[in-house]
């Protein structure tokens, strides 16, 4: 009964009470659709059983704003986002590494409205960050009539990828001992970090250390969030190039492995990130018993 009074949430909730919203945003609303969209996804993913915490949100998250909010432009060959109260932002894509040229190719999909942009937020962290989101149109591929990818999650080897009706066709993608090597060396670092501001008292040189430790702990998210980023693109790919009109994947609990591991490795995460490119691929994921995968 608890879990239904929160997916009744509304912009009227008296957490809200007290908080100052910025003129012409739809933060409220986004907010709650947000709650509401998570907590679903948890239950989904076993709340009720106790296999899933509820999921935290800090005060300096990003500002969320709604996609129709954001409206790219190309002004004197420069891409210009219109924001709210007549804000303009101009769009600076960085350095030109590999993904540049992909990042470019959206922005130019985005402007003349061939992909749209859905509810993404803004931060700032010395510089003022857009975290975009966009829907892109599902792909048309061609595939075997039932034929199945299935994915395998492990600890030794991240996933193991074999096609079904051809099980001499198989993958394994990733290297525990690759992937525990640089986790090991950022909790070392960590700890000395967190060390030297327990024994500070106060002041700025304990500020400095705070701030050192959190964009230590940034860094070291964003590159877990990397790596399965390159594993579930690999994964998917492999599905592609194989005609495989589904892709089966087992449906990991805490009690799939042990907490020591799961705080090393985002499972979660990287079978969120195959579903969202499986999706954009045309094949869908089906979620199966993890005692048949193998």
């Amino acid at each position: 009964e608890e879990y239904k009074e929160v997916m009744k949430v509304s912009n009227n909730h008296p957490i809200f009470d007290g908080i100052e919203f910025g003129v012409g945003l739809d933060s409220k609303s986004a907010i709650t659709q947000k709650v509401k969209k998570d907590f679903k996804a948890s239950l989904k993913n076993g709340l009720r059983k106790g296999e899933r915490n509820f999921i935290n949100y800090k005060m300096d998250s990003p500002i969320m704003t709604r996609g129709r909010d954001l409206k790219f432009k190309y002004e004197e060959e420069k891409v210009i986002i219109h924001w709210v109260n007549k804000i303009k932002f101009e769009v600076i894509t960085g350095r030109k590494d590999k993904d540049y040229e992909e990042l470019i190719h959206i922005l130019h999909k985005i402007v003349n409205k061939e992909y749209k942009v859905s509810q993404s937020s803004i931060q700032l962290d010395k510089k003022l960050i857009l975290n975009l989101t966009f829907e892109m149109p599902t792909r048309q591929v061609e595939y075997v009539e039932g034929r199945t990818l299935g994915v395998d999650l492990g600890i030794k080897v991240p996933a193991v990828a074999s096609v079904s009706d051809r099980s001499f066709i198989h993958e394994e993608f990733g290297s525990i001992d690759d992937f525990l090597k640089t986790r090991n060396q950022f909790e070392a670092r960590k700890r000395i970090l967190d060390k030297g501001v327990t024994n500070c008292r106060g002041g700025k040189g304990r500020k400095k250390k705070t701030q050192a430790l959190n964009r230590l702990r940034n860094k070291e998210r964003n590159w877990v969030k990397t790596y399965n980023h390159q594993l579930s693109r690999r994964i998917v790919n492999f599905a592609v190039s194989n005609k495989c009109q589904y892709i089966n994947i087992e449906k990991l609990t805490k009690g799939g492995f042990n907490n020591r591991l799961l705080r090393k490795w985002s499972y979660y995460e990287l079978q969120e990130m195959i579903i969202c490119k499986a999706e954009r691929a045309g094949i869908e994921v089906r979620f199966i018993n993890p005692a048949y995968t193998s």
